[in-house]
């Protein structure tokens, strides 16, 4: 696997924890728009 795909799959997952943290700490909205 090249460098640029492993950070681009890193950078997914990271946009995906950060929105289901933001889900958790009651604020769905903002994870919304963040994921968006």
């Amino acid at each position: 696997m090249s460098v640029p795909l492993i950070l681009t799959i890193l950078a997914g997952a990271a946009t995906f924890i950060g929105a289901f943290l933001g889900v958790l700490g009651k604020n769905p909205r903002t994870a919304y728009w963040r994921f968006r």
